[in-house]
């Protein structure tokens, strides 16, 4: 997701925007590059959203996407370093998904839900991109597929 994620180490942070990267390329497929920082910072970019034009299921797909990098670390990452701030960042992005999806609260648990799912059966691919994301400090969207390609 195009933000920062402070203070979570690089490696967590390369797991969490693995697991963004990895599902923005499976459900939309228009991620332009991702990359982290010695600090721990990490941030992917995309082409611009206008969030208020996508339909739902767009809009579905645009929560899983955000949780994904919640259940990258949470799931992922022992002990993660996942830290307050990083999901007060996701969950407001998420709540401005359920507003303009007019989601249940119910919806937006089934939402995580299938995000963990997600996390959880990409595991081994998730793990290849954030090694070669944390290796290489960045990458493109189409390094991001060749790389998941190879991890089946």
């Amino acid at each position: 997701m195009a933000r920062v994620v402070a203070g979570a180490g690089r490696s967590a942070a390369a797991l969490h925007e693995a697991a963004h990267s990895l599902a923005r390329q499976e459900l939309v497929g228009d991620l332009m590059k991702v990359w982290v920082n010695d600090k721990g910072g990490g941030k992917s970019e995309h082409p611009p959203i206008d969030i208020g034009t996508l339909s739902g299921q767009q809009l579905a797909d645009l929560a899983v996407i955000i949780f994904a990098g919640v259940h990258g670390e949470r799931e992922l990452v022992p002990k993660h370093a996942l830290t307050e701030q990083i999901i007060a960042l996701d969950y407001q992005q998420a709540r401005q998904v359920q507003k303009y999806g007019e989601f249940s609260d119910e919806k937006m648990e089934e939402l995580k839900q299938i995000a963990r799912e997600f996390v959880l059966a990409h595991e081994k691919k998730i793990r290849a991109v954030a090694k070669e994301l944390n290796l290489r400090g960045r990458l493109r969207g189409e390094q991001v597929n060749k790389i998941a390609a190879r991890a089946q």
